[in-house]
């Protein structure tokens, strides 16, 4: 789909907070070029979940007027989303021509470009678990888990997943193109261990960020709710984040050639190269 087909582009962005900022921008109101670019008030950083400010924050710039930064996006970056006619893309923030320091993207990027300076390119693999709830009577705005009677770890289909939640979420992901490599119920139920497939860091990380939204949305339009937080119900399994990652040479990824794994040495001890003992070095420091 030609992003020029899409009746709106929503930009959007990962905050302080691992929130989905956004806005919708009809694309009659955009330009030709290819460039994007739509304002965010910089003192976003100072809100809390609870929506109270920090006026401490310098970064927040209450004394001069609270400025907006730019959220930056290319027309080309632009994938369909998961509502008719609204295309979605991952933005970047920049505040004076340069990016923000402080936001998720910008650290990423920052640490792509470290493992590019050795001529290696990161890759990641994510792995994301969550409950699937719905409303409960008894607590005014509240959730509780779905009803899974006889579930079970490793399984799918109605026993898990009655209303077709999950499902829905998959073949929206389809549609979106956002690379689900394996659907499946995790330890407990109903909790739901969702595989995204690797591929780049600063794509992976995309992925996984818009997949969350997606599946949030789609099941609060369904009036459930899936919830990635850590430890959302007492007595039962926390739900984790897995990552995995590799890196390659950065010259065989550019030119999609095969290349050499950069953590894998069959003649070290335990099958890994000192970059990846590095790796793993940095990690536990």
């Amino acid at each position: 789909m030609s992003p020029t087909s899409y009746r709106r582009i929503r930009p959007m962005f990962a905050d302080h907070l691992g929130l989905p900022r956004s806005k919708y921008l009809p694309t009659s109101s955009l330009g030709s070029g290819p460039n994007h670019a739509t304002g965010h008030c910089v003192a976003l950083i100072a809100q809390h979940y609870d929506f109270q400010m920090t006026g401490e924050t310098p970064s927040a710039q209450f004394e001069t007027g609270m400025p907006d930064m730019e959220s930056r996006f290319l027309m080309a970056d632009v994938r369909p989303g998961w509502d008719d006619g609204v295309g979605v893309v991952a933005s970047d923030l920049w505040y004076h021509d340069e990016l923000v320091e402080w936001m998720p993207r910008t650290i990423l990027r920052r640490a792509i470009e470290r493992w590019q300076a050795i001529g290696l390119e990161p890759y990641v693999g994510i792995e994301l678990e969550a409950y699937l709830m719905e409303p409960d009577a008894n607590v005014p705005g509240g959730f509780r888990p779905i009803s899974t009677p006889g579930g079970f770890t490793y399984g799918v289909g109605a026993l898990l997943d009655p209303a077709g939640v999950i499902e829905e979420i998959m073949d929206t992901a389809d549609r979106c193109g956002l690379p689900l490599e394996s659907v499946n119920s995790e330890y407990d139920t109903p909790q739901w261990e969702l595989t995204l497939r690797y591929t780049d860091a600063l794509r992976a990380a995309d992925d996984a960020f818009l997949f969350k939204a997606m599946a949030q949305e789609v099941a609060r339009k369904r009036g459930f709710h899936l919830t990635f937080m850590g430890k959302p119900i007492a007595g039962k399994s926390g739900s984790g984040l897995h990552v995995n990652f590799s890196a390659r040479s950065a010259a065989g990824a550019a030119s999609k050639k095969k290349s050499v794994n950069a953590f894998a040495d069959a003649k070290a001890e335990h099958g890994l190269s000192p970059v990846a003992m590095h790796a793993v070095a940095g990690l536990v420091a």
